[in-house]
């Protein structure tokens, strides 16, 4: 994955090491860690789309019914930090939602899956956090989390173990995180991957989940018929050699794309007067900016898609800007109690304040 090398960024492939857009082979240059030999990820950067070529991602993305107008192009500015998400200054993550029959998993699959699965590990619903941290083991990857429902109290206590995973990950320079083992050594790792989820019914309990996921929820398209010729540009355009040339894009471009990073988390802090807001929005909006733009950002640009993009977020009812105790009010207010007097029934606590 993607690691900070002094003052240097530098992608390892498993069998390579890419460093100012060179590649070389491991140990060929000097460095101030140990790069060790893995399973190659299957990075070619000879060969990167240009900004009308990796354009055609956001259009697809864009024509999809989201319920936020600004959905489809967060998740396109997601898809292009994704391979740099082990030198991320705050990794976003992301969860796809919607009912029966809009798209959620075809999206996932045919879109979100084919972008980054050679840097990510895909996972099924069934899957422990034991079993997620011990796969990514020290690698900056990411994790492609598909039916994250939970069904059952177990699958819930599951799901709450994994998304302890994913908040640990956020930060570039989180705390360890520490296991113990039946040696009686403790085992200490980095997970420094973005997580992207999807399922019908977002497991997001906490507030601090709100403040690291940004949710999107699919709609279902107008007619059958457009979303047959949307699946038809989806075929021709997002082929293995796509995906490959679009992260050589990025990748080439990474000292750019963190600069970018930094103007637009501000930009979405000062228009939201929400740094949290900003750390998680960034990093996505500068993401969209490279897909068709070499150059770093311009403060006034940033400015202009941050007041935009806020407002969107704003307007979607996700619950990222309720307080913890105004989420406990609601879950309270909504407790069904049977009455059993001159009304006979079952009405909840709002009701009754009422």
């Amino acid at each position: 994955g993607a690691w900070m090398d002094g003052d240097k960024v530098v992608i390892h492939t498993g069998t390579t090491l890419i460093i100012d857009s060179q590649e070389t082979g491991l140990g060929e240059r000097e460095t101030n860690y140990i790069y060790e030999l893995g399973q190659n990820l299957d990075i070619d950067v000879s060969n990167p789309l240009t900004g009308k070529e990796a354009s055609a991602l956001s259009q697809i993305l864009t024509t999809m019914n989201w319920e936020g107008a600004n959905d489809g192009a967060l998740l396109a500015g997601w898809l292009a930090i994704a391979p740099l998400c082990g030198v991320l200054p705050w990794r976003p993550h992301i969860w796809i939602t919607g009912g029966t029959g809009t798209g959620k998993s075809w999206t996932f699959d045919n879109i979100v899956r084919k972008m980054i699965d050679n840097i990510s590990i895909a996972v099924q619903g069934n899957s422990s956090e034991a079993g997620i941290r011990q796969k990514l083991r020290k690698d900056a990857l990411n994790c492609l989390f598909d039916e994250a429902e939970g069904e059952t109290e177990y699958r819930q206590q599951q799901m709450q173990n994994v998304m302890g995973l994913m908040r640990s990950s956020s930060a570039s320079n989180g705390a360890q995180l520490l296991k113990g083992s039946a040696s009686g050594q403790a085992k200490g790792s980095y997970v420094r991957g973005c997580f992207a989820f999807a399922s019908i019914v977002p497991q997001m309990e906490h507030g601090s989940d709100f403040r690291r996921i940004t949710l999107f929820e699919l709609k279902r398209m107008k007619s059958q018929a457009a979303f047959l010729a949307l699946d038809r540009k989806r075929i021709e355009t997002i082929t293995d050699e796509f995906a490959k040339r679009f992260q050589a894009r990025m990748i080439l471009n990474m000292a750019n794309i963190l600069r970018s990073i930094e103007i637009c988390t501000n930009a979405v802090a000062n228009a939201s007067k929400n740094r949290a807001l900003g750390d998680q929005l960034g990093g996505m909006i500068a993401g969209y900016w490279h897909i068709t733009k070499d150059e770093v950002i311009p403060v006034e640009e940033a400015e202009t898609m941050a007041v935009e993009f806020v407002a969107d977020q704003m307007s979607k009812s996700t619950g990222q800007r309720e307080s913890d105790e105004q989420r406990c009010l609601q879950h309270l207010l909504s407790a069904e109690v049977k009455v059993d007097g001159e009304y006979f029934g079952t009405l909840t606590v709002g009701e009754l304040v009422d």
